[in-house]
């Protein structure tokens, strides 16, 4: 299966939602008498279009995410990292909507619920002729790390001949469920509302801020104002931090382990901090700005950070006596390399490789195996094996540090 590999993530990131032309506004959305008037989901923002909203469950899809990503209307943006795009489906007739579910039978579940979140033939069963005589179905397919997140619609926007449904994560619960599950984010539209419109698209709604403070956070006699919002949602939780100072502005966006709202930021030994809890105790993470762009440490703890190119350090292992040799920390240059390299290929079915390179990001925690003779990469799960061009440079880059081919 193809799995989207994220080693390159843009850090210019979601401070205008211009992929859509529009970004959405802040009034409520309304339900016109010609749609459903069951299961809207409430507190949510948005409103360009008046709207039903619904959310079913769907599963993880598994190895069927990367078909419903390459056969979704708007394939061609799953890839851009500026925002989080989500699969979104448009169905004009029951037919439509049925052929839906023979297409992803294998892939998603629509006979069964989670929790108090129905199952999507719950809903189906409204959907007859009459409905799809006046009205259009918009589904978009959202995954999440934790089955404790719940999503709504935050607004379905018209800007042009484009149509753009946003998804809103609705809670961020500090204690969360370890289970993958996806979601269905659906919209009831009224067909004449969206008549002229030739593009579709789902994607994440900027969350608005959650905390602000005034300090001089560097030590330079100066006030700064420093802000705390809701990061892009992937299935992860993530906040963004950005500080304006004077003329400059710098921003990142964290992946915390606890919980983030208002009042988390704080004043504390001549730093500002994030203030939050792990593993039970109080921890600070002072603020400051490195290289042009925002970090975060608790001592020599840095917060990691959502997209952060990969930091590797590679090592020999023998898979006769399993030992694995001394780290070497590779060059910049090299860093890079690789990360081009790996970050290009599409991994697809497990593979029981012998490795021989063990690729340790120690940025972001994760691992790479490497079998250098089969030129097969192993990540998680999932594998794919090198062209031999692409084995042969990689093996170039890490013959410097350690021997190939240990045994």
């Amino acid at each position: 299966m193809k799995k989207q590999i994220a080693f390159s993530l843009c850090l210019t990131l979601l401070f205008c939602l211009a992929a859509c032309g529009k970004t959405p506004t802040a009034n409520k959305g309304t339900t016109s008498t010609a749609l459903s008037e069951s299961a809207t989901v409430s507190e949510v923002d948005g409103g360009s279009l008046a709207y039903t909203a619904k959310v079913a469950y769907a599963n993880a899809a598994g190895e069927g995410y990367n078909r419903i990503m390459s056969e979704c209307l708007n394939a061609d943006r799953m890839y851009e990292n500026s925002v989080q795009h989500w699969p979104l489906f448009k169905f004009e007739t029951v037919q439509e909507m049925q052929d839906f579910k023979t297409r992803f039978a294998d892939a998603l579940t629509f006979d069964s619920g989670y929790n108090e979140v129905p199952s999507f033939d719950t809903y189906a069963a409204e959907y007859d002729d009459a409905f799809f005589g006046d009205n259009t179905l918009l589904l978009c397919c959202v995954t999440a790390s934790s089955g404790s997140y719940r999503f709504g619609v935050a607004d379905v926007s018209v800007s042009g001949d484009t149509l753009c449904l946003y998804v809103k994560q609705l809670n961020h619960p500090q204690v969360r469920t370890a289970d993958v599950q996806g979601w269905f984010v659906m919209a009831e539209v009224s067909k004449a509302d969206i008549q002229n419109c030739k593009h579709f698209d789902a994607q994440t709604y900027r969350s608005g801020v959650l905390d602000s403070i005034t300090a001089d956070y560097d030590g330079d006699g100066k006030d700064e104002e420093i802000i705390v919002t809701i990061g892009p949602t992937s299935g992860l939780y993530t906040i963004g931090i950005t500080v304006r100072d004077g003329g400059e502005e710098y921003s990142n966006y964290f992946l915390p382990e606890f919980f983030v709202g208002s009042g988390s930021l704080t004043e504390r030994s001549g730093n500002v901090c994030l203030q939050g809890e792990e593993d039970g105790k109080t921890v600070y993470y002072a603020v400051s700005a490195e290289k042009g762009r925002v970090v975060l440490k608790n001592g020599e703890k840095a917060m990691r950070y959502w997209g952060a190119e990969p930091e590797y350090h590679v090592s020999s292992y023998s898979n006769l006596n399993r030992k694995q040799g001394s780290e070497r920390t590779l060059s910049e240059a090299d860093n890079r390399a690789v990360t081009k390299l790996i970050g290009r290929q599409e991994f697809g079915d497990p593979y029981d490789n012998l490795n021989d390179v063990i690729l340790t990001d120690v940025l972001n925690k994760s691992t790479i195996c490497y079998d250098s003779g089969a030129g097969v990469v192993t990540r998680g799960d999932y594998a794919v094996k090198l062209s031999d061009a692409d084995r042969e440079a990689l093996n170039g880059i890490l013959s410097w540090y350690i021997t190939l081919g240990v045994e």
